[in-house]
């Protein structure tokens, strides 16, 4: 799993650090199982690099594009053929 917040890469792997944290969604708590049991890796992406950035945010167009081509999106006019 890749992930470009370091604090969560931090929170997922270092069970110490959240000794209040038993009133979190207990998603958090199996994700950070996961990462203990080996299930799970998490490795750090840095912010432009994430290709997952478009789905979580609003990006420039050029940035939007960009990550659509290195998950392999094409626009939907590329598709469509015209008749004459």
């Amino acid at each position: 799993m890749y992930c470009d917040n370091s604090a969560a890469i931090i929170l997922a792997k270092d069970s110490g650090i959240m000794k209040g944290g038993r009133h979190f969604i207990r998603r958090y708590h199996f994700v950070r199982e996961q990462v203990e049991s080996g299930e799970i890796k998490i490795l750090k992406v840095h912010a432009d690099d994430n290709l997952a950035d478009p789905f979580a945010k609003a990006l420039p167009r050029g940035k939007v594009i960009d990550h659509a081509n290195g998950i392999g999106l094409q626009l939907a006019s590329s598709f469509m053929h015209t008749c004459d």
